[in-house]
């Protein structure tokens, strides 16, 4: 087969051969020196189209690194390739060398964009499924909680529940959701989180009032004090004031 025509493409060149028109990779071309009227034959274009096909995972390789990511992450994206092993070692040690591929600095980088929303656990987790090394992971980590302190100030700031507790453990549930550590969270959800802002007498006898109203129509006595006193304390109110409550209301009820 002799090529007949040449046509420059986005990502190479379309080969004419006789009948039949193959795209190859620049590279490709260069490497086996590609012209018109070159003949071809069949072992020939065997190796050649072998080649490209390399040539292709290479500046796929080469694209996909335009992006911040892990080795693991990179060795992950060329195995989808099908690239061969040899071929995914030798060009990970080159990119790295270059500069392109550096797990400590891309871990410095997630953990800059994550710092302010999520806790060190959150944080390591994420590290960890990006495949980076435990020492890595370790070595980038924030090593101070004013990320912690934020993000409690600003939910105690705009928590609405009728009740101290409620609101405490409902902004504790929140924050250690994001990896942050319960202690931590809890001795700044005490230090921010002013018990002064909740009219609890007012929101006592509004669910006493509610709750009697449900149960009073199946329940007598004891057992509506008992249901009452339940209903109550899962409401975050406490003994204390949950037994205040039913004696203020007592004698309205008689």
């Amino acid at each position: 087969m002799k090529v007949e025509k040449l046509e420059r493409v986005r990502f190479g060149y379309k080969v004419t051969l006789g009948d039949e028109v193959i795209q190859l990779e620049e590279e490709t071309i260069v490497v086996f020196r590609i012209k018109k009227d070159l003949e071809i034959d069949s072992k020939l274009l065997k190796a050649i189209l072998d080649a490209d096909k390399v040539h292709v995972q290479k500046r796929k390789a080469i694209v996909h690194l335009e992006k911040p990511q892990s080795v693991h992450e990179f060795k992950t994206y060329l195995r989808s390739l099908n690239v061969k092993e040899s071929n995914i070692e030798e060009w990970t040690n080159t990119y790295k060398k270059l500069g392109y591929l550096d797990d400590l600095e891309y871990g410095k980088l997630l953990v800059e964009g994550y710092k302010n929303k999520y806790g060190a656990k959150k944080i390591e987790s994420i590290l960890s499924t990006k495949g980076l090394h435990p020492e890595t992971i370790s070595r980038v980590l924030p090593k101070n909680d004013d990320a912690l302190k934020k993000l409690v100030m600003k939910a105690c700031k705009s928590i609405q529940k009728p009740t101290f507790l409620q609101a405490k453990n409902t902004v504790i549930r929140q924050v250690i959701a994001k990896g942050f550590d319960y202690e931590t969270t809890l001795k700044y959800v005490e230090q921010y989180l002013d018990p002064k802002r909740f009219d609890e007498s007012n929101a006592i006898l509004k669910e006493y009032q509610k709750i009697r109203s449900k149960y009073e129509k199946t329940y007598q006595g004891y057992a509506l004090k008992q249901k009452i006193h339940q209903a109550l304390r899962q409401k975050g109110f406490s003994g204390q004031q949950i037994e205040q409550i039913g004696v203020e209301m007592e004698n309205n009820y008689v």
